[in-house]
C-alpha cells in the first residue's frame, strides 16, 4: 500500500497491517513512524519474494539443461566403474556391483522363480561392443529351460521360453508355468537376426509340487516321554543300548506301580510279561482326510478353516483315539451362494 492510502487509516487498522507485515514493536511507534515501517516492510517482502522466484526459475533451467546433456551422452549400459558412487549413509552401504559375472535362480513358489545377476567389467565391455556392432538393436533376455530329469547340455531341454528384461535391473521375477519341474536360466542378448549371445548361466532349481502328495501310507510314530528322555541322555551318559532299554523299562514300571502314569498320550502299550521285560508292543492310529473343491472356495472341518492349495485340494491329518469321531466338512463358494456339506463318521476300538 502507498503512504497516502495508509494515512487515511486509523491507528488500530495500521497496527493490524503492521502485525501482518511482522513489524516488530509496532505499538511503540507514532502514526507517521508506523506508516513508514509498514511501507518499508512491504517493500522488503516484495523484493524478497521476487529474488526467491528468480532463483527458483534459474535452478529449474539449469537442472533441465543438465538432464538433456546426461541423456545425450549416456552409453547404452554403464560399466560398474562408470556408475556414480552412492552417498554413504553408513559404513555398511552395499556396492552397486561385486564385479563377478553370475546368475542365480531362486524358487519363490511352485509357479514363480526369481533370478538375479551381476556382471564384471570385462563382460560389460563385451556387451557394450555387441550393442555398438548391432547399433543397439538387441534385447536383453532371460532364457528359461525346463531340464527336468535330464543332463542338460544347453540344447536338450524339454521346453524353452524367453523373457525380456532390463540388464541394469539386476533381478527379475519369472512365471514358470508348471510345478514340480527342474529349471535353469541363461542371461544374454538376442540380436535382430535371432542369434542369442550368452552372458551367464544359472544354477538348476526344482519347483515344489502344487498338488496333494500321492503317498498316504507313511509310518508316523509318536515317541513317549521316557523314550525322548533316554535319547537325550537323561537315563545315563555312556550306557550301552541294552542298559538303556533295561533302565527305561525299569523307570516305566516304577511309574506304573506308583500310579503316576496310566498311559502315555499318543500310543497304546501292552504291559510286558514278567518272563520277558524287554518285549513290548506299541500301536497308534492316525486319520488322513483329504478332498478337493474350487480354489476360491472356503472349507471348514468341524467349524475350523482349512487352507486350500492353488488347485483347490486339501488334506488334514488327525490323531485317532478310541471311540466315535464325527468330522463335518463344509465348503462355501466365494460368493457364499452355494454350500455343500459332507460328514465323515469314524469309529475306532482298540483291544
Amino acid at each position: 500500500m502507498k503512504t497516502s492510502e495508509l494515512s487515511n487509516l486509523g491507528r488500530k487498522e495500521l497496527l493490524k497491517i503492521a502485525r501482518g507485515q511482522k513489524v516488530k514493536n509496532a505499538a511503540k511507534y507514532r502514526k507517521a513512524d508506523l506508516i513508514e515501517q509498514i511501507v518499508q516492510s512491504g517493500q522488503f517482502k516484495e523484493s524478497y519474494q521476487a529474488k526467491k522466484s528468480k532463483k527458483l526459475q534459474s535452478l529449474k533451467e539449469e537442472s533441465a539443461q543438465k538432464s538433456e546433456v546426461a541423456v545425450a551422452e549416456a552409453p547404452p549400459y554403464l560399466s560398474p566403474q562408470e556408475y556414480p558412487e552412492p552417498k554413504a549413509e553408513s559404513a555398511f552401504t552395499l556396492p552397486y556391483s561385486y564385479n563377478v559375472t553370475k546368475v542365480v535362480l531362486m524358487i519363490r513358489d511352485p509357479h514363480w522363480a526369481y533370478a538375479y545377476w551381476d556382471i564384471d567389467e570385462g563382460k560389460y565391455k563385451e556387451v557394450s561392443h555387441l550393442l555398438q556392432m548391432h547399433s543397439g538393436r538387441m534385447k536383453t533376455i532371460l532364457r528359461t529351460y525346463d531340464v527336468t530329469d535330464i543332463d542338460f547340455n544347453g540344447n536338450n531341454s524339454h521346453r524353452i521360453f524367453d523373457t525380456d528384461v532390463n540388464l541394469d535391473a539386476k533381478g527379475w521375477y519369472l512365471n514358470l508355468g508348471a510345478s514340480n519341474r527342474d529349471y535353469c536360466v541363461d542371461l544374454g542378448l538376442l540380436d535382430d537376426r535371432g542369434s542369442f549371445h550368452l552372458i551367464a548361466r544359472s544354477n538348476i532349481m526344482r519347483t515344489p509340487r502344487d498338488t496333494a502328495s500321492d503317498t498316504i501310507d507313511e509310518n508316523w510314530m509318536v515317541r513317549d516321554f521316557d523314550e525322548i528322555y533316554s535319547l537325550s541322555g537323561g537315563l545315563g551318559v555312556g550306557l550301552s543300548s541294552g542298559e538303556l532299554r533295561r533302565k527305561k523299562r525299569l523307570l516305566f514300571e516304577q511309574n506304573i506301580s506308583s500310579g503316576a502314569v496310566a498311559s502315555s498320550p499318543g500310543f497304546f502299550m501292552k504291559q510286558p510279561k514278567e518272563k520277558d521285560k524287554d518285549f513290548f508292543l506299541e500301536v497308534d492310529t492316525e486319520l488322513i482326510l483329504y478332498g478337493k473343491t474350487k480354489p476360491d472356495a472356503a472349507v471348514t472341518i468341524g467349524g475350523k478353516q482349512v487352507p486350500l492349495r492353488p488347485d483347490g485340494t486339501f488334506s488334514i491329518r488327525f490323531h485317532l483315539p478310541d471311540g466315535t469321531r464325527l468330522l463335518p466338512v463344509e465348503a462355501a463358494s466365494s460368493d457364499k451362494d452355494d454350500r455343500q456339506k459332507i460328514s465323515v463318521k469314524v469309529q475306532k476300538n482298540t483291544h
